[in-house]
């Protein structure tokens, strides 16, 4: 079954990594939250605005997550130590969409057209294939 849902990928021993025990909770969740944020936000590839991170948390959080070396000061904002070692940067995610579609068409086209000998004109598949005659 399709889940249509996107997800972040989190170590299974994350709660117990040197880095993050010593974390209070609200930098815990903090952390977790950012991971998140950079998940429903690709393009960003881990890094959070400065201003996106003044919205969600305090400044004490915020240097707590940059002294226990989870965020990482850059340009703009932080960037999620490691997020890219985890997770899919953007030009992954796009040619995994990509590569989908193409899938899903090639699909297509052997279903509706190659099954049936049914060439359509319009198929770019069928043009590879030099079979843009269209049947009767």
């Amino acid at each position: 079954k399709f889940d249509p849902r996107s997800f972040v990928r989190i170590d299974q021993g994350y709660d117990e990594h040197p880095k993050v025990i010593p974390l209070s909770d609200a930098a815990f969740r903090a952390h977790i939250g950012s991971i998140c944020w950079a998940g429903r936000n690709p393009r960003q590839n881990g890094l959070i605005p400065a201003a996106v991170a003044r919205k969600k948390w305090r400044p004490k959080i915020v240097n707590e997550l940059v002294s226990a070396g989870l965020f990482d000061i850059e340009e703009g904002g932080y960037r999620v130590h490691d997020y890219l070692d985890f997770n899919r940067s953007s030009d992954e995610i796009s040619a995994y969409r990509e590569a989908r579609g193409d899938a899903g068409s090639l699909g297509n086209h052997k279903r509706w057209h190659v099954a049936r000998r049914r060439p359509d004109s319009e198929c770019p598949h069928c043009q590879e294939e030099g079979r843009t005659r269209v049947a009767n």
